[in-house]
């Protein structure tokens, strides 16, 4: 449903349910839901991609950022996002961090330790004692360590080089080696008008993509929220043209361009 909101005026929607969802909008919508007796709930603020799940009879929509036609989806029951088909390429190099944590004293190691290729940064937390890099005449001796150490996706060999003596690694809790994948992700259809933009919010997202699915041919891109023109990535598909961007790795907030003359349909996929 497309519904024109005003900032600084509320306008009135009279669709009753049980959950709204915010398909497309810049900026937030402060929503209003009322009571079948005509008495207001509560007022919330809601962005893109936003649901709230409430029994209501009617909502006012209030924009915040501007004059604009924004889409909802108001429905009853448990609100149930759609699922769009996910390429091999989504599932491929999902990588987890490697995290050492409860180590109780320092660790001195002679020369520098070289690890190379690993594709997401190593975590080391939790060291009661600052770590010391310096010479070492005796074996290195790690204990208490009190969770498994997790290594997974390490795409080339970890090369340690140039330890003046032999060093001792005592380990007492087991070390595992496992194929991590990725556990969940979040996939949404964003309508953008005709040679306009939609932004998707900063989220703790470790992959991201996108999937221009219009039923005509489109060209959008893909930048910074700073930007202030259609630059950055193409992402150029729809009719019998499939456009598919390559897997990002950010977290920051992104910002969808469409510069054609009709509207774009494009599905986000974000990797958690």
């Amino acid at each position: 449903m497309k519904v024109n909101v005003f900032q600084g005026l509320p306008v009135d929607v009279s669709n009753s349910g049980e959950w709204l969802f915010i398909r497309s909008a810049v900026g937030d919508m402060d929503v209003t839901f009322y009571s079948a007796d005509g008495g207001p709930i509560k007022t919330v603020t809601l962005g893109q991609g936003e649901k709230l799940e409430l029994s209501f009879s009617r909502i006012q929509i209030q924009s915040r950022s501007g004059d604009q036609l924004i889409d909802i989806r108001i429905g009853w029951g448990k609100y149930t996002p759609n699922m769009t088909a996910i390429t091999s390429t989504l599932i491929q190099s999902i990588v987890q961090p490697v995290r050492i944590s409860g180590i109780d004293s320092a660790i001195a190691i002679a020369n520098p330790v070289t690890v190379s290729s690993i594709t997401d940064p190593v975590v080391v937390s939790s060291i009661t004692d600052p770590v010391v890099i310096q010479s070492i005449s005796d074996p290195v001796v790690i204990e208490s360590v009190t969770n498994p150490v997790t290594v997974s996706s390490i795409t080339a060999p970890v090369v340690v080089a140039g330890i003046a003596s032999t060093v001792d690694v005592e380990v007492v809790t087991p070390v595992e080696v496992v194929d991590m994948t990725g556990t969940a992700f979040l996939s949404t259809d964003y309508t953008i008008p005709a040679n306009d933009y939609i932004d998707i919010p900063a989220r703790d997202r470790s992959q991201i993509i996108f999937q221009n699915m219009s039923e005509s041919t489109t060209k959008c891109r893909v930048s910074d929220t700073a930007e202030t023109e259609a630059v950055g990535m193409w992402v150029i598909g729809g009719g019998s043209l499939f456009g598919e961007s390559p897997i990002l790795r950010t977290k920051s907030a992104l910002r969808i361009w469409n510069t054609s003359s009709s509207d774009a349909v494009v599905t986000v996929t974000e990797v958690y």
